[in-house]
């Protein structure tokens, strides 16, 4: 299956009259988003640190501190981490039980601090308690509240400090939290699997609300891509591109009241999907045909379909077609973008978390001012092409890279200890490139194409 990544090329007037930026990330109460030159900005709730502040809510766009080599950014519940160019990691805000992994048992931080001292991470996920993170090397690594096994090393504490492994595997490839306490994990050979809290098992038939102390495999299904994590269910993705989900909620797992708690997976029809969110009790997703859907709880009218209905099957909201990413926080917020490179809400915004100029709660999707994601007209952007493609990834042998230039540019891919292990140049008469990995150690590597203007593309490659 080709996994394609856009680099939207559209650059339109409300581009130049917003903020725009490269992605825009979706915390507990607060927003960060990252721009091309390197710096974070953030607006919402900032009393716990989470926006490089003191103070108790940031109105506008902040920038968060004064760094510009940042690399990217990822939202806890209520705390923030950010990557930087060197591979470093970076924590502030709320420390409960350790979760910002600084070695420290202070409560907040209102800057960033550097956690450990490693220089290959590469994804984090962070829920309100706890946090676990990936590597470019393949391992995963936990620390914070660990009362349900949530960091999988077998036993339990009232927290954790400083990272662990969990486990000895490297052949992880992503990692996502509850907005409980379990956690779960992609391996490169399509399988799922799990450890932590177990509600509406969750994670294993028959041991509902019994943890998981270290991790195991959820399902035989080796296909496996994707897959988002709200209180007790979980909504995965198969290569295929249909979704599935299981675990409990009544509404959340979309199967019309029939199936109500299930350790098996159930499918959400046989449709495609382009991208999906799972809030505590609550699911979205977007289709393939761009169409916007959502299911769960809706007491608080937080599906966005403008009702404060219970939907116990996938619903579709408006008929616009042009949907593209989704994200839904623990405290029922919704943030959405369009192909046009609009960012949209719904959900209470007592933080101003969404960025609307006002406090209150949005039950249809809300446009946000002067916000957008997208390139912007700086030197930075990557400006070389509207489509890459990079496919079979995970690869065992040739990988294929389809591509559409307006000016040459160069292909590397990136070993975990910064080597570049292989250079191509890409040109504008062809549109597609191969290349073998066979003579490649297994694990993860780093492509990017660099254009003449100094842009880049990045992706992350798995050989096996």
């Amino acid at each position: 299956m080709k996994r394609i990544l856009l680099i939207v090329s559209l650059i339109s007037g409300l581009w130049l009259q917003g903020q725009c930026y490269e992605s825009v990330h979706l915390g507990g109460g607060h927003t960060v988003a990252l721009k091309s030159d390197g710096t974070l900005w953030g607006w919402g709730r900032a009393v716990d640190g989470q926006l490089h502040s003191s103070v108790t809510r940031e109105y506008v766009p902040k920038q968060l501190g004064a760094d510009n080599d940042w690399a990217n950014v990822f939202c806890g519940g209520f705390n923030t981490f950010a990557i930087k160019n060197n591979g470093t990691l970076w924590g502030t805000g709320g420390n409960i039980y350790g979760s910002l992994g600084v070695n420290s048992t202070n409560q907040t931080f209102s800057s960033f601090q550097q956690v450990g001292t490693a220089n290959n991470w590469l994804k984090v996920a962070g829920s309100s308690g706890f946090t676990i993170a990936l590597k470019t090397d393949g391992t995963i690594w936990g620390w914070g509240q660990n009362d349900y096994f949530q960091l999988g090393q077998g036993s339990s504490s009232a927290q954790q400090l400083s990272p662990l492994q969990v486990g000895t595997a490297t052949d992880w490839m992503d990692i996502a939290v509850s907005t409980n306490r379990t956690a779960f994990a992609l391996k490169s050979d399509g399988t799922l699997w799990g450890w932590g809290f177990n509600p509406s098992s969750l994670l294993s038939y028959g041991n509902s609300n019994i943890s998981e102390v270290v991790p195991i495999q959820v399902t035989t299904v080796n296909t496996w891509v994707k897959m988002r994590v709200g209180g007790s269910h979980i909504l995965a993705q198969k290569a295929d591109g249909t979704l599935w989900a299981w675990g409990g909620g009544e509404h959340a797992i979309g199967q019309g009241g029939s199936v109500i708690v299930t350790n098996t997976p159930q499918p959400l029809g046989t449709d495609t999907w382009k991208d999906f969110g799972a809030g505590p009790a609550e699911s979205i997703g977007i289709k393939s045909d761009g169409t916007l859907w959502v299911w769960g709880i809706n007491d608080l009218g937080q599906l966005g379909d403008g009702t404060t209905t219970n939907r116990n099957v996938p619903t579709q909201i408006g008929t616009d077609n042009n949907w593209e990413t989704v994200q839904y926080s623990l405290s029922f917020h919704a943030m959405l973008t369009k192909t046009d490179g609009t960012v949209w809400y719904w959900g209470p915004n007592n933080y101003y978390a969404t960025y609307g100029g006002n406090t209150t709660v949005s039950t249809v999707a809300v446009q946000m001012p002067n916000v957008c994601v997208g390139p912007t007209l700086s030197s930075e952007d990557f400006t070389a092409a509207s489509t890459i493609a990079l496919y079979p990834n995970p690869s065992k042998g040739m990988v294929t890279l389809d591509y559409q230039l307006e000016t040459a540019a160069q292909l590397q891919v990136i070993d975990v200890s910064g080597r570049v292990v292989l250079e191509r140049e890409l040109v504008t008469a062809e549109t597609s490139l191969q290349f073998e990995t066979t003579a490649m150690a297994s694990g993860v590597y780093a492509v990017q194409v660099l254009d003449k203007n100094g842009g880049v593309w990045r992706s992350k490659l798995v050989i096996e």
